[in-house]
């Protein structure tokens, strides 16, 4: 059975940021340590070690945004669907104030840079987002560094656009 366009989206996502990761692209990311979850929950990088490399903080997370696809009639045949993804940069840094920010604003700088105003084709199934449009979230999420567990959060969205024929 094929994916849903959005879960291939997703693990399409993962597959090329893990790559970036691993070419040392974004410096100080271990491949291990982006994944994709259909809710936004930190709980899995709290459950890796330096051991076992999987899920550690830093990592990034990919997830649809607490909203839905948007629609949009183009002529007689075909829709606009739009697709949000959300990203974020998750790392535990004990209320450390300087702590490696600029790794993590340069990561953030990175995908909004590789991603924004372009074409991005998803593998499984195959569909051509003829573009991605760039809605920036926060730089740094107050609520999740406030709560008391040093937990810095840096998140965007992004929106991928592609065309579908009506049957």
């Amino acid at each position: 059975m094929a994916n849903a366009r959005h879960t291939g989206l997703l693990v399409s996502l993962e597959t090329d940021i893990k790559a970036l990761a691993t070419a040392g692209t974004l410096a100080g990311l271990a491949a291990a340590s982006v994944m994709w979850r259909k809710v936004p929950s930190l709980i899995d990088f709290t459950k890796g070690t330096p051991a076992t490399g999987q899920y550690q903080f830093p990592g990034i997370l990919i997830c649809p945004p607490p909203y839905g696809e948007k629609i949009v009639m183009e002529g007689t045949r075909d829709d606009d669907w739009q697709y949000p993804v959300l990203m974020a940069i998750a790392a535990r840094d004990e209320n450390d104030l300087t702590a490696s920010a600029d790794v993590y604003w340069r990561w953030r700088e990175q995908l909004l840079e590789l991603f924004s105003w372009k074409k991005y084709v998803a593998t499984s199934p195959a569909v051509t987002y003829h573009t991605v449009v760039p809605d920036p979230g926060p730089v740094i999420d107050w609520s999740r560094w406030m709560d008391g567990n040093g937990i810095f959060a840096s998140w965007w969205t992004l929106i991928f656009k592609t065309r579908i024929t009506r049957t």
